[in-house]
């Protein structure tokens, strides 16, 4: 569902999402990104991490992981997170929310 690749030189976490991100594998997902993200705040302040969002292989995404990218965002900061290689249809959603540009998604 959700694999991690932290990079700690460049303080990077990329977060590869697979298949759909209904309520019930956001749900999961989230659990998996909170213990992540707390285990490196062991090593660095979450505020000096970059975190990225893979999309690549979602092709459905829904309101319970738009809130994951939200509370992301609150644990670090909006210039440290985005998403990227988001299918036409993910991005459409994310346009149609008007936070396509404050996630920073392409």
């Amino acid at each position: 569902m959700v694999e991690f690749n932290f990079e700690p030189q460049g303080s990077t976490v990329t977060c590869m999402f697979k298949g759909r991100m209904d309520s019930t594998a956001s749900m999961e997902a989230n659990k998996q990104i909170s213990a992540k993200l707390d285990e490196i705040s062991k090593e660095v302040d979450l505020k000096n991490i970059k975190v990225v969002f893979n999309l690549k292989e979602v092709d459905y995404i829904s309101s319970a992981f738009m809130r994951i990218c939200l509370q992301t965002v609150q644990t670090i900061t909006q210039e440290n997170f985005s998403i990227k290689e988001t299918s036409p249809f993910v991005m459409k959603v994310f346009k149609m929310t008007g936070l396509d540009k404050d996630l920073n998604v392409s």
